[in-house]
């Protein structure tokens, strides 16, 4: 679809839309967390990207092989572990992001349920 600047219009990408994929899920949530972080200077790009890596390790899909299905399990886990034992804080500070929204949104977007 073309938009009346001449460039392609994209369809608009929420996370809703995309209940199948979870590693797409992943990158809308840290799009929209970077859109709204305060992550102006070289440290708080690094630690937002923490947290944006911890996100996507936590929405990774599953995998066709068994070793690579281990791996990811194993990644998730750690990544599960790090959001459950409020590691998350920290970085979510550093970029004035409040820690308690960041968990509602994985709650309802990653399924983390009651952590």
């Amino acid at each position: 679809m073309k938009s009346a600047r001449g460039g392609v219009r994209r369809k608009n990408c929420s996370v809703e839309s995309l209940k199948n994929n979870s590693v797409k899920r992943g990158d809308v949530i840290c799009k929209g967390l970077a859109r709204i972080a305060d992550a102006e200077f070289p440290e708080q790009k690094l630690w937002l990207a923490v947290l944006c890596d911890a996100i996507m390790d936590l929405m990774m899909g599953e995998r066709k092989t068994y070793q690579d299905s281990r791996r990811v399990e194993q990644i998730r886990a750690n990544a599960l572990t790090w959001f459950r034992k409020g590691h998350h804080v920290f970085p979510c500070d550093m970029v004035g992001l409040n820690p308690d929204f960041v968990m509602d949104i994985l709650r309802e977007h990653a399924g983390l349920g009651a952590v």
